[in-house]
């Protein structure tokens, strides 16, 4: 019988070996998932931090008649900016708007940069609009026609 006794102690420590070795497996998995969800989620937050400074600049070009600007000129006062936005802490928002001319026309071709950054780590996202301003001769004044060929791109 104390054969038999000793028999079982190997198995039962055989088992708590193994229930210890899938214990440590399921815990480094789970641990691995949620980093992985917080990169997520940290991207996911970027990349709309950086859309809404985009949008930001765009309304502030349109309300502050500041696109007029890039008739004769690349860039524009009021034309950059960074922001924080105070319902989500560590967040900056940094954005410029700039013009190229289109060749063969007074047209001009405007790009919003929009990059945000999350608590100062390297969870940016960088992103563009670019979008044509068709420009017209009116009486001798170059003066915006239309707003035309919205394009987003990383």
């Amino acid at each position: 019988m104390s054969k038999k006794k000793g028999v079982s102690l190997v198995y039962v420590i055989i088992v708590m070996v193994l229930a210890t070795i899938f214990a440590a497996s399921i815990s480094v998995l789970t641990r691995a998932n949620t980093m992985q969800a917080k990169v997520q989620k940290d991207n996911r937050d970027a990349y709309y931090l950086a859309r809404s400074g985009i949008e930001l600049m765009y309304e502030n070009l349109k309300i502050n008649n500041l696109m007029q600007g890039f008739v004769n000129h690349n860039t524009v006062s009021g034309g950059s900016f960074s922001h924080k936005f105070s319902d989500i802490p560590g967040s900056v928002v940094d954005v410029k708007a700039t013009a190229v001319q289109v060749v063969g026309s007074d047209n001009k071709i405007v790009t919003i940069t929009s990059k945000a950054k999350l608590n100062g780590v390297s969870e940016d996202e960088k992103l563009e609009l670019r979008f044509e301003l068709v420009i017209k001769n009116d009486a001798g004044n170059k003066i915006i026609d239309t707003i035309r060929d919205f394009r987003w791109s990383r």
